[in-house]
């Protein structure tokens, strides 16, 4: 912008200046790509914005409720020998690696004839439906359970973890036998109760985050809809001036579209626009000394 604003201002250093073709490259080759890149990353991605929802379910007493606590290493949800306690459910926020991450302790599925409970429960599965990823806690001191088995089936199309908890109660682990519709999740041992285990599960969210959605999740930049529409009408306006330039078109109707996308790019920033194009044409061609 530079260039061009020099050669309509001061037409007298027009030769001086460096072919224009060399500002098509840019824009199509850095400018363009890293615009759409923007896009991409919102269409991708901004459903995130809300958090990345992880659910905790499982059958009453499997430790649901202290994995949760360790999870987020306080104690949020109460524990208690008594299986039923966790009824309201109970959401905890982690920041991982920038991504906003929302754990749901979920009451504990069974069949019940308590009214309470069932409510519970029935709200247990409505946020299963809405879980990017489900935790899936068994007690490994014990052999799974019917209604564990039959779980599954809510399961399907779901990303799971399978997590064996207690497990420090295993005294021999080959005892754990993985009903076959579950040997092919992704396993973790956890011991909700001495906080084991609990760093490498929280690692495997990050890695499944990285992997589900294929892009470094360090201070990732994700465009709001408002932005997302500027970004599109910048790389428009970019496009026409990139026809302008291989028309051979004046320079003042080639900056036509570049001045209304620095303005657009102020519109993003919230900046005013400012003297600094005027600036630089003075500072790099000495125009008045």
């Amino acid at each position: 912008m530079t260039l061009i604003n020099a050669a309509i201002d001061f037409p007298e250093i027009e030769e001086d200046l460096p072919d224009i073709t060399n500002t098509q490259k840019i824009l199509e080759s850095d400018i363009i790509f890293s615009l759409n890149q923007l896009i991409i990353q919102h269409e991708r991605f901004y459903h995130l914005k809300d958090g990345f929802v992880v659910v905790i379910i499982g059958i009453p007493n499997v430790g649901k409720s202290s994995l949760l606590n360790s999870i987020v290493n306080k104690d949020r949800a109460i524990i208690s020998e008594i299986p039923g306690t966790t009824r309201d459910f109970i959401e905890e926020s982690l920041n991982i690696c920038g991504i906003p991450v929302i754990i749901t302790d979920t009451a504990g599925l069974c069949k019940t004839n308590n009214s309470v409970e069932a409510i519970g429960i029935k709200k247990s599965y409505e946020y299963l439906d809405k879980a990017d990823l489900v935790l899936f806690v068994t007690d490994a001191s014990i052999c799974f359970t019917k209604e564990e088995i039959d779980l599954c089936k809510h399961l399907q199309g779901k990303d799971v973890f399978l997590v064996l908890n207690k497990f420090d109660l295993v005294k021999e682990p080959f005892l754990v036998n993985i009903p076959d519709n579950l040997i092919s999740l992704h396993t973790l041992k956890t011991s909700a109760l001495h906080n084991q285990g609990i760093g490498a599960l929280i690692k495997s969210i990050e890695e499944h985050i990285k992997y589900r959605y294929d892009f470094e999740i360090k201070n990732p930049i994700i465009p709001n809809l408002r932005h997302k529409l500027i970004l599109e009408k910048c790389v428009n306006n970019l496009f026409s001036a990139i026809e302008c330039i291989k028309n051979k078109e004046p320079f003042e109707v080639i900056s036509i579209d570049i001045k209304e996308t620095i303005e657009l790019f102020d519109e993003i920033l919230g900046i005013k626009v400012n003297n600094d194009t005027l600036a630089a044409i003075f500072d790099r061609f000495c125009i008045g000394k």
